[in-house]
C-alpha cells in the first residue's frame, strides 16, 4: 500500500470516528442556554402562569420536537425561534402581553409559544381527558385548530366517536393530506419526550 493510500485511509478513518463526536456536540451547544441550563426556568415559569401545575416537560418537549431547542432556527414555512412560531402568530400574541420584537428572544419565544398553547387548549371544551385535550391542543398548534376541528367533524360524521385524539386523528388525512401524518407523529414525539426529560 503506498503512502499515499495509507494517509487517505487513515483521514477516512479519523472522518468517521470523529465526525459524529463533533456533530453531537454542535446539537449539544445549540440545545442549552447560554447562562449553562437548558431553559428549563423558561418552560417552568411560563408553563405555571397559564397552566397551573401541568408538568412544564410537556412544553419542552414541544420546543424540542419543534426545534430540537434551537433559539436560532428558521423553518423552511417562515416559523422561528425555539417555538418555531410563524411570524403573523408571534405578533398576534404580541398584542397581548409585553413581549421583545424579535421573535428569536429566548424568553419571548417561550412565553409566546406557550401562550398561543393555552389558546389552543382553552378551544377544545367538550369533556374529554386532560391526555386527549393536551393531543389536541399539539395537534392544533402544528396543523391549525381549524384543520383538526374540521377532522373531528368529518369523523363524527362517519357516526363514529370523536372525543379522544387516536379518533379524530382517522379523519386528519382527508383534510391535511400527507401532513397529517407529520401530525400525528408531532403528538406522539411530544409525549415520547415527555418521558425522557
Amino acid at each position: 500500500m503506498s503512502k499515499r493510500s495509507i494517509i487517505a485511509c487513515s483521514f477516512v478513518l479519523l472522518f468517521t470516528l470523529f465526525f459524529p463526536i463533533l456533530l453531537l456536540s454542535k446539537i449539544a451547544k445549540v440545545a442549552v442556554d447560554p447562562e449553562g441550563g437548558d431553559f428549563d426556568d423558561l418552560f417552568r415559569k411560563y408553563s405555571r402562569t397559564y397552566f397551573g401545575r401541568l408538568d412544564w416537560r410537556y412544553f419542552k418537549s414541544q420546543a424540542f420536537a419543534e426545534s430540537s431547542l434551537n433559539p436560532k432556527a428558521k423553518s423552511h414555512a417562515g416559523a422561528l425561534g425555539l417555538m418555531q412560531l410563524m411570524p403573523a402568530t408571534y405578533n398576534e400574541v404580541r398584542t397581548k402581553v409585553s413581549l421583545s420584537r424579535d421573535p428569536y428572544h429566548v424568553e419571548s419565544n417561550i412565553h409566546a409559544g406557550i401562550l398561543y398553547n393555552l389558546q389552543q387548549y382553552n378551544k377544545w371544551t367538550e369533556k374529554r381527558s386532560s391526555k386527549d385535550r393536551l393531543a389536541l391542543m399539539f395537534a392544533s398548534y402544528n396543523a391549525g385548530f381549524g384543520n383538526i376541528y374540521r377532522a373531528q367533524r368529518l369523523e363524527r360524521s362517519k357516526g363514529r366517536p370523536a372525543v379522544k385524539w387516536v379518533d379524530i386523528r382517522k379523519s386528519l388525512p382527508e383534510v391535511t393530506g400527507r401532513h397529517a401524518k407529520d401530525t400525528t407523529k408531532y403528538v406522539e414525539k411530544i409525549f415520547y419526550m415527555r418521558t425522557r426529560l
